[in-house]
């Protein structure tokens, strides 16, 4: 099973949040920190796209 792991270290199935990130919110949903934040320290283009980009290559993608 695929997993995600945000900057702020929840995890989430992927079918899960990549529908919030790109959907609605920019945020954690569990601790709600700012992922745009993070992301722009990592990545020049906007979010929440990029957010979703900078998980996928930062190797948080775990299977299992």
């Amino acid at each position: 099973m695929d997993v995600r792991k945000l900057p702020c270290r929840h995890l989430f199935h992927p079918i899960c949040i990549d529908p919030w990130l790109l959907d609605f919110s920019v945020t954690c949903p569990l601790c709600r920190v700012d992922l745009k934040a993070t992301a722009a320290r990592h990545l020049v283009a906007e979010p929440p796209r990029a957010v979703l980009r900078h998980v996928e290559r930062s190797g948080n993608a775990v299977n299992q």
